[in-house]
């Protein structure tokens, strides 16, 4: 086992390697989340090892990226929330005016 890698959601990721069968799981939270081998490893290095840290890196790296844009469009959302509240208050005054 390596070391234990936790990514923006808390989960622990590690690698289980196989030098001698050239291949490694990736686990999140102690259970096996991806199985690579052979020519299917994505992010070669020299040993099997170092491969799947680049992988459990690259996992945390795209997690952290989505969990940026997951909170761009909730800020998005409330300043949209807030516009439409704005443009209502405007509409019912204008109303109430007798300008409509």
């Amino acid at each position: 086992m390596t070391k234990q890698y936790t990514d923006i959601n808390g989960n622990i990721l590690e690698a289980e390697a196989y030098e001698e069968k050239k291949e490694y799981y990736i686990k999140e939270n102690g259970k096996r989340l991806y199985y690579q081998y052979g020519e299917f490893i994505p992010y070669p290095r020299t040993t099997m090892e170092e491969s799947a840290i680049a992988h459990i890196e690259a996992i945390i790296k795209e997690r952290a990226e989505a969990e940026k844009e997951r909170v761009t469009i909730e800020s998005l959302q409330k300043e949209l929330d807030i516009t439409k509240m704005a443009i209502d208050e405007l509409m019912m005054m204008t109303m109430e005016g007798g300008m409509i």
